[in-house]
C-alpha cells in the first residue's frame, strides 16, 4: 500500500496591507492591495519553520489590475517579519519529546523505587526474549515479605503480546511459588528481565 508523504513547501499568505501613497497606473486610484506570502516546510498543513522567501502580490482594489513594483515589493517584504506560527510544529514536538523524556525519566525513578521497596500484592512482568525483535511475557505477584526474601507466584500464562491491563483471569499458580531475594529482583530489573511493575 502506497502512502502519499503530506509535506513539504507549501506557500502560505502571512500579511494583507492597504496602500493609500501609490496609485494604480491603470485606473489612478490610491487603492492598491498588497499580499505577502512566504514558504514553510509543513506537515499535513501544520507550519514547522520558515524556508525563507517571499512573494509580494499588489492589486488595484478599484480595478483589479494587477500591479509590478518592484521597490515596493522590496519595501513590504522588509516590513514583514515571519510570523511565530510557522514554528508551530517545531514548538509542539519539541514540547511532546521534553514531556516523554521528563516522563520516562520519572516513571524509572519510580520503578527503581518500587523494585527497592517491594510491597505485597506488586506484580511484575517478566520479559523473556525469544529472537531479536520478539518477547514473551508472564507475571509473578509478591505474596508476602520476610526481610530480604519475597514470596511470589508466577502466573500460568505466558502472554505473546504486553499484558495491560491487568485482568483477574491472569491466574496465580500458588503450588508453583517460589522464594526471591530482594537482590536477585534488583538484578532482573538492571538486567531489563523486569518490563514493568504493577502496585495497587
Amino acid at each position: 500500500m502506497h502512502i502519499a508523504f503530506a509535506g513539504g513547501k507549501q506557500n502560505f499568505r502571512v500579511k494583507r496591507y492597504n496602500e493609500y501613497h501609490q496609485s494604480c497606473k491603470n485606473c489612478k486610484a490610491f487603492e492598491l492591495e498588497i499580499e505577502v506570502f512566504m514558504d514553510c516546510f509543513h506537515l499535513y498543513y501544520i507550519p514547522f519553520f520558515s524556508l525563507g522567501n517571499k512573494t509580494i502580490k499588489i492589486y488595484c482594489k478599484n480595478c483589479n489590475e494587477v500591479i509590478q513594483n518592484e521597490s515596493l515589493e522590496n519595501d513590504y517584504k522588509r516590513k514583514t517579519d515571519t510570523p511565530l506560527y510557522f514554528f508551530t510544529g517545531t514548538v509542539f514536538f519539541t514540547l511532546l519529546f521534553s514531556a516523554a523524556f521528563i516522563y520516562i525519566q520519572y516513571s524509572d525513578k519510580r520503578d527503581l523505587e518500587m523494585i527497592e521497596n517491594p510491597e505485597t500484592g506488586d506484580a511484575y512482568v517478566i520479559k523473556r526474549k525469544i529472537n531479536d525483535s520478539v518477547y514473551n511475557y508472564s507475571l509473578i505477584k509478591v505474596i508476602t515479605i520476610n526481610k530480604d526474601t519475597l514470596t511470589v507466584y508466577p502466573n500460568s500464562i505466558e502472554y505473546q503480546t504486553y499484558p495491560y491491563p491487568l485482568k483477574p483471569e491472569d491466574h496465580y499458580v500458588k503450588e508453583n511459588k517460589r522464594l526471591l531475594l530482594k537482590s536477585e529482583l534488583k538484578d532482573m530489573f538492571k538486567n531489563d528481565k523486569i518490563s514493568s511493575i504493577y502496585r495497587r
